[in-house]
């Protein structure tokens, strides 16, 4: 049963992980669309940040191989916890 929550608490860290990645290139784009206000291109920059924050926070290793994992951060560490279990 605990193996069946570990893959579950995976599962929900890459998907996380790959949303927060798709939001972050949606406002890379818009912050480098010179058509766009000077406001939407500030405040789209600051959330492609926010947003590779949230994608390292969710990060769970490489996507191809699994066992090449990077654990510098606390979050990665439980990400990699929840493979280990």
């Amino acid at each position: 049963m605990e193996t069946v929550k570990n893959m579950a608490n995976q599962a929900s860290e890459s998907v996380q992980g790959a949303t927060a990645s798709g939001q972050k290139e949606a406002d890379k784009s818009t912050a480098k669309d010179s058509n766009q206000p000077i406001g939407e291109r500030a405040s789209a920059a600051k959330d492609a940040v926010g947003n590779k924050m949230d994608e390292q926070k969710h990060d769970v290793g490489h996507p191809v191989c699994p066992c090449i994992t990077n654990t510098d951060t606390p979050t990665q560490a439980k990400s990699e916890a929840h493979k280990q279990s």
